[in-house]
C-alpha cells in the first residue's frame, strides 16, 4: 500500500493497495468515503457503495493517508472530511453523519477535538461557497494570491496538504531550500492568514489554516492543463 499525492494518470492524490482476487488498485481518495478497522485488517468503502477488504491495521492505513483529508472520529473509523455533513448529539452518545446518509459514532475522549475539526472544515467550505464577490472581497482573494503565485509556496502547501503540520527544518528538507528562505515565505504566509503557527519548545510548527486550498489550487492547475 502507498499514497501518491499527485498520481499523474489520475491527476490527484490517489492510494494504491492490493485487494484479494482483484489485485492492486489505485484509488482517487475523492472516491473513499470511510475505512472501517478490525483486529488487524480494514474495510474500504467507496462513494458509491463499493466495500472491499484491506490486509492492514486502521492506524497504519491513517498514517499514509493525508491528515488535511481524513479525519479519526474514533478507534474503529477513519473518515474523508469531504463527506462529513454534520455531528450531533444523541441519547447515547455523540455521532457524525455522512453526506451519503450514513451515521458513525464518535469517541467520548476525542470529542472536543472532532467537533472543532468539523467546525473549521465547514466555515471553510461555507466560506469559499457561499461569500460574496464584493470589491473588499475580490482585493482579499487577489492578495492572497499574489502571495501564493510563488513556486517555493505552492510547494509548502502541498506538503502541509499531505501532514497536519510540520516544522521548519522539515518544511526546508522537503522544498529542498536553505532554512532561511524557507522561513522568510513561511512567515509571509502566515501574516497573510495562509498558515498558522504553534511554538513547541524551540521548534515551530506550521500547518495549512483551510485544509481544503491545496484541493482549489489543485483544481486549478487542472483548469491550467
Amino acid at each position: 500500500m502507498k499514497f501518491y499525492p499527485n498520481h499523474p494518470s489520475i491527476q490527484g492524490p490517489c492510494l494504491r493497495v492490493y485487494i484479494h482476487n482483484l489485485g492492486r488498485e489505485w484509488i482517487p481518495i475523492t472516491d473513499i468515503l470511510s475505512l472501517e478497522g478490525e483486529k488487524g485488517y480494514s474495510w474500504l468503502n467507496y462513494t458509491y457503495g463499493r466495500r472491499v477488504s484491506l490486509p492492514y491495521s486502521l492506524k497504519y492505513i491513517q498514517d499514509l493517508l493525508p491528515a488535511t483529508h481524513f479525519l479519526r472520529v474514533h478507534r474503529h473509523y477513519l473518515l474523508n472530511r469531504q463527506y462529513i455533513e454534520r455531528i450531533d448529539r444523541e441519547e447515547n452518545g455523540h455521532y457524525v453523519y455522512m453526506k451519503v446518509g450514513h451515521k458513525i459514532p464518535v469517541s467520548r475522549r476525542r470529542l472536543t477535538f472532532i467537533e472543532k475539526e468539523i467546525s473549521d472544515h465547514s466555515k471553510c467550505i461555507n466560506f469559499m461557497c457561499e461569500e460574496e464577490f464584493t470589491e473588499a472581497n475580490t482585493r482579499r482573494l487577489s492578495e492572497l494570491l499574489k502571495v501564493l503565485a510563488h513556486p517555493i509556496r505552492l510547494k509548502i502547501v502541498n506538503s502541509l496538504s499531505q501532514h497536519r503540520e510540520l516544522n521548519v527544518s522539515t518544511i526546508e528538507k522537503q522544498v529542498s531550500i536553505s532554512q532561511s528562505s524557507v522561513s522568510h515565505h513561511l512567515i509571509k504566509m502566515n501574516d497573510k492568514g495562509i498558515l498558522t503557527s504553534v511554538r513547541r519548545s524551540k521548534e515551530i510548527y506550521y500547518s495549512l489554516t483551510d485544509p481544503t486550498l491545496a484541493d482549489w489550487l489543485t483544481l486549478m492547475l487542472k483548469m491550467g492543463l
